[in-house]
């Protein structure tokens, strides 16, 4: 019989970080104004084990473009991995309001809401999450879907589109 998880095995749960092969960073890495610029150095920092680093680059980042969750995503986990739960809790949340239906976002937020002993946010933000991705997967057969990723070369001209109406 399969042993239940425990607390303690739950808190050991990390969240992985986006990530990209060096061949993408050489296609997306163009100039400082870019958050995969800033992705690239803090995860060559990550590689070194320098988290602390990694956050300078994370928050220098945002200071260029501060509505990358990409970089608030990885930015909370690297608060995570130094213990600053607070710190992580408030990114997830701006990014959760900066994209509301954020799955990644609402897990992580959830995640570190639970690690933090608030188990009643935690579980609404984990109950948001799998309720949001319900509707993202049934809403892949629309082509007008709020839930499909907008950031993505297939749907960016959808995009566009939308917003210079």
């Amino acid at each position: 019989m399969p042993e239940a998880p425990t607390f303690d095995k739950f808190l050991l749960v990390e969240l992985p970080d986006y990530e990209l092969t060096k061949h993408d960073f050489t296609l997306l890495v163009t100039s400082m104004d870019k958050p995969y610029f800033w992705l690239e150095k803090a995860l060559d920092s990550k590689a070194e084990g320098k988290i602390d680093t990694c956050v300078s680059f994370y928050l220098n980042g945002l200071r260029h473009t501060p509505t990358s969750t990409m970089l608030i995503y990885n930015l909370a986990n690297s608060y995570k991995k130094l213990g600053k739960l607070k710190n992580a809790e408030i990114w997830f949340t701006l990014g959760c309001q900066l994209q509301p239906r954020w799955v990644d976002g609402q897990v992580g937020l959830g995640m570190t809401q639970f690690q933090m002993g608030d188990i009643s946010k935690a579980q609404k933000n984990i109950d948001q999450a799998r309720s949001d991705f319900k509707q993202y997967l049934h809403a892949q057969q629309s082509e007008n879907s709020p839930f499909k990723p907008l950031f993505t070369p297939q749907n960016l001209s959808i995009f566009l589109a939308i917003v210079s109406k």
